[in-house]
This record gives C-alpha cells, structure tokens and sequence, in this order.
C-alpha cells in the first residue's frame, strides 16, 4: 500500500502480479465512463453539482485512490481463481492453425440474390439427413427477416469455382447459429471452417 505495507498484488500467484496495475487502470476507466454517463465531471466533490476530483485519468490518482482500484483487481482476478478458472495471455496458447477451405472454393456474405441457391442447399440436406426436403423458402426469409439481421455480417456463403452454394452458416445475436454443408462435400473440412466462422462470429 502507499504507507509502505504488503501490497494487494502479494495475495495473487507470481505469475498474476503484473495484471495488478493495467487492470486497475480499467477498472478506474470503466468507474469513469459511468460516472460521465451520469453527468459527473472533473472538479472539487460535490454530490449537487456531480463534480469529483477522481475522474482524472489512472495515473494522475494519488496512491490511495489507486490502492482501491488494485484491491478491485486483486478480488477480481483471485474470484477467477476460486472459480476454477485459468488466466492465459492468448499469445502464451498453443491454437492449432485455423482451417481453411479446400483449393477452388471461396466465401462470402449472402445476398437476397443467394435465397434460391439456400433453400436449395438446405433441401439437399434434409434429404440426405431427414429423408425428405423439410425446408421451405419462408423459413429462410424468416431467419434472414430477424430484427437487427445483417446478411452482409451475420452470414457465410461456400461456394464452388462455378458459382454452387455447397455451405451456409449465419449467426444471429452472437447467440443463435446454424450452418449446413451439402452431403457430397463433407469430410473435406468445410463443416469445420464454418464451425470456426460461428465461434468468431458469435465471440
């Protein structure tokens, strides 16, 4: 602390001790952008006239303001902890390679002129998956009708070199996704570039 006594950062592993100070640096930007959101500003407190002496920014707090945000910190990341969590730089984590789309194929965002080409596709693959084309054009106009449904952002079309929709993934809301790939071009990897797309999508 200021006065000289253990530090917050003392009751977290070696290895956390660093994320003390740039997380308390959030922790205090995001404490501002509320009390801006609620009309504070810069200045001697006063509750009447929403004025606080904190809302500088994290490095021109004195000690004792910024000894508050570490402890924040602190709890925040030993709460991960107890939880179960690890807490992982992404650049410290071995990720496979991200898949890519067979040689000869490309992608790209559906437009209205693609609905005939999905349905299409969605009605292949219920006959190879269901026995029978369940798919009907209203079920994707439905899905591409949504409130705050964007084609050219919440949609993935496959395409083969001769212009053939074999893939189709949307995701809707970061929350809903669906995606098919036509039954006589499973296997090659494309159902898993399309499983990539949904994850970063819905991130």
């Amino acid at each position: 602390m200021a006065d000289g006594g253990p530090q917050p950062s003392e009751e977290l592993p070696l290895e956390l001790r660093s994320l003390v100070e740039p997380l308390a640096a959030q922790i205090h930007e995001a404490w501002m952008r509320i009390k801006r959101a609620q009309g504070w500003a810069p200045g001697p407190l006063d509750r009447v006239a929403q004025t606080h002496p904190d809302l500088v920014s994290y490095d021109q707090l004195a000690e004792t303001e910024k000894d508050i945000d570490r402890v924040t910190a602190v709890a925040s990341l030993n709460g991960l902890l107890r939880l179960g969590y690890l807490v992982v730089h992404r650049s410290d984590l071995e990720l496979p390679d991200p898949p890519t789309l067979p040689d000869g194929l490309r992608a790209r965002p559906a437009t209205r002129d693609d609905l005939e080409g999905v349905v299409a596709l969605c009605r292949r693959c219920d006959v190879a998956d269901l026995g029978e084309p369940d798919t009907e054009t209203d079920d994707i106009l439905a899905a591409w009708r949504r409130p705050g449904f964007d084609l050219a952002r919440d949609t993935v079309l496959v395409l083969t070199g001769a212009g053939e929709t074999i893939g189709y993934g949307d995701v809707f809301d970061g929350r809903e996704a669906f995606g098919m790939v036509d039954s006589g071009w499973r296997g090659r990897g494309i159902g898993a570039w399309l499983l990539r797309w949904i994850e970063r999508m819905a991130l």
